[in-house]
């Protein structure tokens, strides 16, 4: 038996054709710290281009389960977190998310953080500090990228390479910092995966994406 990591009682999410229920839940759970188990069945990722989710320092569990079974048994029927169909327009096809994680900015007395100094693209000084972040344990579940439902096969095979199905990036904040002047601060969330059931991909693009910069 799969046994979840917190001692939280988890939120359960019953499978249904809404295309927001799923990435709420996963905004509330990761806002409490709450498991989230996703009942067997179909759950339909949000479409849209760049569509993020931020993760704070409580992190994010999300696996299967139901209230009658909270942690699945190997070999057990998972949940499938899904692609709409046609939910990429063929007229911006590319950045098309379905599961893509960045971290929260921090929070708290930034000034007992490392600050270091450093220089961007035009010379111009500047102190960042890094940050890790809460991790992420994905287990018991299926994505379904479900390209072969697009209505791209007419385009070039490479046309939605980066809409990708999960992805994980960092972040960079900005704040104004009285005592420095303006400073950059660069938030960083490493991810840990620790279980992931099969991913399945139907056409090109990046099932799995990760590290990567936003903002």
């Amino acid at each position: 038996m799969e046994q979840a990591g917190s001692t939280l009682p988890p939120i359960y999410l019953p499978p249904s054709n809404s295309q927001t229920d799923l990435v709420h839940a996963i905004r509330a759970a990761a806002a409490t710290g709450r498991p989230l188990l996703l009942e067997p069945g179909t759950h339909f990722t949000m479409p849209g281009q760049l569509n993020t989710i931020e993760i704070g320092l409580q992190g994010l569990e999300i696996g299967s389960g139901r209230p009658t079974v909270p942690f699945l048994a190997k070999g057990s029927s998972t949940a499938v977190a899904r692609r709409p169909d046609f939910s990429i327009p063929a007229t911006a096809p590319d950045d098309n998310f379905g599961l893509f994680f960045v971290p929260a900015a921090p929070q708290g007395d930034l000034s007992k953080a490392a600050w270091k100094p450093g220089k961007d693209e035009h010379g111009n000084p500047f102190e960042f500090a890094v940050f890790i972040g809460g991790s992420i344990n994905i287990h018991d579940l299926t994505l379904d990228c479900n390209m072969g439902r697009q209505g791209l096969e007419s385009l070039p095979d490479n046309i939605a390479q980066h809409s990708t199905m999960l992805g994980f990036a960092t972040k960079r904040t900005s704040f104004a910092m009285h005592w420095y002047g303006t400073s950059r601060m660069q938030a960083i969330l490493w991810t840990c995966l620790r279980r992931l059931a099969a991913l399945k991909s139907e056409r090109s693009p990046d099932s799995f994406w990760g590290p990567h910069r936003a903002g």
